[in-house]
């Protein structure tokens, strides 16, 4: 790992310490950070229709292996689809984008 990687790494890790925020899929709580949620508006049948977008990093080891696009999720009681799981070779990290279903 590059020196870049492991700074971001260790920064990372110190902030999911301080700041846990949980992403719950089924019975299993996964500790994230959360990007703000982003609304938007998609033109769609019968006019337009809100949508809400939101990020998260985990841990690649904290993912469950059934969790894939398409899983329902809960973040503060909130449900979202998993849009894509984004792994990058080489980090630890993962990012999690969600999409309010």
């Amino acid at each position: 790992m590059s020196n870049l990687s492991t700074e971001m790494t260790a920064d990372f890790l110190s902030l999911w310490e301080e700041v846990p925020v949980y992403l719950s899929y089924g019975s299993v709580e996964i500790k994230v950070l959360l990007s703000h949620a982003d609304r938007s508006r998609d033109l769609d049948l019968g006019g337009f229709a809100e949508k809400r977008t939101m990020g998260a990093r985990a841990l690649r080891s904290e993912i469950p292996p059934a969790m894939q696009p398409g899983s329902l999720v809960l973040v503060d009681g909130i449900s979202y689809r998993v849009e894509s799981i984004g792994i990058r070779p080489g980090l630890p990290i993962a990012t999690i984008d969600l999409l309010e279903p």
